[in-house]
């Protein structure tokens, strides 16, 4: 749900680094390399550089449920 109240589509650049899953062991890498995680978080990016701050709440979602998946028959 988009509550931001801007109309059109925006280009924006935002610079964050990633944060660690929870249990992610000190030392550990990620594709061989430690992980930079010195700059802002994307939600802490999103207040700073954009003045947008992410909020949990409840609300209505679209849901697909798929009840059985056949291969295909070749042509």
């Amino acid at each position: 749900m988009n509550l931001t109240k801007l109309d059109g589509d925006h280009d924006f650049n935002l610079a964050y680094t990633r944060e660690l899953p929870p249990g992610f062991p000190e030392g550990g890498r990620i594709n061989g390399e430690e992980p930079d995680t010195s700059g802002p978080t994307v939600f802490e990016a999103l207040k700073r550089q954009l003045g947008l701050e992410l909020k949990a709440q409840k609300g209505p979602v679209d849901v697909i449920v798929i009840d059985q998946v056949e291969k295909p028959i070749g042509n």
